[in-house]
């Protein structure tokens, strides 16, 4: 004889512990526990466990563990385990495990894992894992094969904020960079961002989801400046601070900018010199091969005055010998005896003879032709 309350054909038909309601065609049939809640067809028909509560056609239906909660038409329907939550069409409908949640069409329907959550249609639909929060407001199916957060969607904004997971409060919080939320602001002690050049890029698989992946070892990077790094509650090295990494990076680039700029302006100063020197050179070159050229033209000049020279000289040489040979004609003429037809008294032609050789003779001796 039934102890509990049960409304229905067949409802708490066998073993219907105390306390325990049953309401609906089968509902809470065979062997309902006590302090169980079993309204619908099929509610809760088989082995309903202690302080569970099933409320749909076929919720809970088989094998409701204690406080475990079904509502909806096959939500929880078998192997629902204790203190899991199935609320919807077919949530949590095979194989929810313990502390599990599903809200939702379809919600962690197979095989929901232990403390997950699935929340929206088809949210964790297949075999969601243990420790996985699954959010799906899309009209597609969202699955994971790893624990974690995932949500579907998300909407892309160019002014929203970046959100950050705090592994020593186990919040999500969100980072701004206005000034009201900003004190002791200074600029970057100068030589803080070199300590860039000290870290090492890796390549490494991670372990959660076995992705190859390039970046910085949190741990080795805390050697190098530990103000790059988030830690734990333990002060073990976790994440890095990728916005203080970007600020060192700004520093550098602003750095190697100023570099640059001294360097452009040293090399225009150097091409202005050369510049100036290449057309020194040019210049020089330039008197040189005038002067050259002027000198060329004085040599031939000289060459032909000296060439003019010459042949005056040789017109003079002739001249003067001609000269000669007419005086020694002369000459000869003068000293050879004339027939004459009367005699010529010798004290006459003598002295006048003498006179004029003595004259000839110191012509020839001052000559230059001599």
């Amino acid at each position: 004889m039934s102890s509990g309350i049960n409304i229905g054909t067949n409802a708490g038909e066998d073993t219907q512990d105390s306390s325990a309601i049953a309401i609906g065609n089968n509902a809470g049939k065979n062997q309902q526990h006590a302090n169980s809640l079993a309204i619908g067809v099929n509610a809760g028909q088989k082995n309903q466990g202690t302080f569970s509560i099933a409320i749909g056609k076929n919720s809970g239906q088989n094998s409701q563990d204690y406080s475990a909660v079904s509502v909806g038409q096959n939500a929880g329907q078998n192997e629902q385990s204790n203190n899991a939550v199935a609320v919807g069409q077919n949530a949590g409908q095979s194989n929810q495990q313990q502390y599990a949640i599903a809200i939702g069409t379809s919600a962690g329907q197979i095989s929901q894992g232990t403390s997950s959550i699935a929340i929206g249609h088809d949210a964790g639909q297949t075999n969601q894992p243990a420790n996985c929060i699954i959010l799906n407001a899309s009209s597609k199916s969202l699955n994971a094969s790893t624990p974690g957060l995932f949500i579907q969607p998300l909407r892309s904004a160019s002014q929203s904020n970046p959100l950050f997971y705090n592994s020593i409060s186990n919040e999500l919080t969100y980072f701004t960079c206005s000034a009201s939320d900003k004190t002791n602001v200074v600029n970057l002690p100068s030589g803080l961002s070199s300590n860039l050049y000290s870290l090492q890029p890796r390549q490494f698989t991670y372990i959660p989801d076995g992705t190859t992946n390039y970046g910085f070892i949190a741990n080795e990077v805390f050697q190098v400046d530990p103000a790059l790094v988030v830690v734990d509650s333990s002060n073990n090295p976790m994440n890095l601070k990728w916005f203080d990494i970007i600020t060192y990076l700004v520093a550098e680039i602003q750095t190697h900018k100023q570099n640059y700029n001294k360097l452009s302006s040293d090399l225009k100063n150097i091409e202005t010199n050369i510049s100036q020197l290449s057309s020194n050179i040019k210049n020089t070159i330039a008197r040189l091969q005038n002067s050259v050229s002027v000198s060329q033209d004085s040599q031939i000049q000289l060459k032909n005055q000296l060439q003019s020279t010459q042949i005056q000289l040789q017109n003079q040489i002739q001249d003067t010998n001609s000269s000669l040979q007419k005086i020694q004609t002369n000459f000869n003429s003068i000293t050879t005896p004339t027939p004459v037809s009367a005699p010529i008294s010798e004290p006459l032609i003598a002295p006048s003879l003498k006179m004029y050789k003595m004259n000839f003779r110191n012509l020839l001796q001052k000559s230059p032709f001599s």
